[in-house]
This record gives C-alpha cells, structure tokens and sequence, in this order.
C-alpha cells in the first residue's frame, strides 16, 4: 500500500464560519495539500501548543504521554489516515510496540503528532483524491464538499441559494443526495481496527 507522509503546516479561521477552523497539512515535498476541518476547541489546543503557552505541558495529553513513558521522536506509533465517510476522515493509532490500534478524530490526530512528533501518513490514492495542490503563501484554501458535515453543508447550501449561487448549491444538493443514497465511503479502504 502506497502511502505520504503528512506534516502539519498551518491552522487558521474560515471567514463568516464561527463554529471552527481549517487544518493545513502538506506532504514532506510541499506538493499537495488536505484541508482539515476542526471544531474551535481544537483551534483554541492547538494554538496553545503553537505559542509556546507553558500551560499546555499540564494539559491531558501531554500528561498521558508522560504518563505512558512516552518520549518525544519515539518512532513505535504511527497514525494513519485511510479513508473519509460522511465528512469525517478516518483515522487509527497503532502501536507498533504492542501491535494494537485505536480509531482516533482527525483533529485529535494533528494534535497528537504536533506534541509528540508521532508520524501521520495517509493512503496515496486518498492524499490524490482528497489534496489539492500546495502553494506556498497562498491566501486561498480549497476544502472539498465530501469533508463537509452534513451540517456545514446544510449551511453552505442555504447561503449559495440566499446569495444565488445556484451552481454551488446544485454541488452541494447533490453531495447531500450522494450521502442520503449511502455511498459515503470515498477512495480510501477499510481496516480491522478493534
């Protein structure tokens, strides 16, 4: 199986959304981008661990890490993104050491490589699909309407239509229908995750 490195490149606030943020990862050439999408708590943790907030070392998962005699650059985990369903990319931890897996929120994933330099790789086919391509310094973002909520979308479909943008809105019915007609699971694959 094929597979990218991912590296966290950037967070930041989507204009006119005040229920969250955008994720940026990049492949370890700079060539492809995912967008990931996140709740405001997860902005608010993740900014903490950016600014250096001396906080953050007492927070939970820096705890549990220490906790579990964790150190940073251990190379035993991995986290994988394999597939997206619904909106929701999906995610396991494994352990190498024990040979066990966990599924994990994509948002808790970024966070977790970014206290402990835990890997994150994702299935090529799925960064092909899902990326689009990364320029550097670029103010825009593409976020593509299968990693939506089925809430966003409902959202988005009521401003195209409000702001006569009927093309966006037939996109975004049709994404509707796709998942209402269960064909959810796009491009990645399954796995045995317990």
């Amino acid at each position: 199986m094929s597979r990218s490195k991912l590296i966290f490149k950037s967070v930041s606030n989507i204009v006119g959304f005040n229920q969250g943020g955008l994720i940026v990862l990049v492949d370890e050439t700079e060539t492809r981008q995912l967008s990931v999408l996140c709740d405001k708590s997860m902005l608010y943790q993740i900014g903490l661990r950016l600014s250096g907030n001396v906080i953050a070392k007492t927070l939970l998962p820096e705890a549990l890490l220490g906790a579990f005699g964790f150190a940073r650059g251990d190379n035993d985990m991995e986290l994988f993104v394999y597939n997206i369903v619904d909106g929701q990319y999906k995610v396991i931890l494994t352990d190498n050491r024990q040979s066990t897996s966990v599924r994990i929120r994509m948002s808790d994933a970024v966070l977790l490589t970014l206290i402990s330099d835990i890997p994150m790789f994702i299935s090529e086919p799925l960064l092909e699909q899902q990326g689009t391509p990364y320029i550097e310094g670029s103010k825009n973002l593409s976020v593509p309407l299968n990693s939506l909520s089925n809430a966003m979308l409902d959202e988005a479909l009521g401003m195209a239509v409000r702001s006569e943008n009927y093309e966006l809105a037939c996109r975004l019915r049709d994404e509707k229908q796709r998942r209402a007609d269960g064909n959810m699971s796009i491009g990645g694959f399954e796995t045995d995750v317990k």
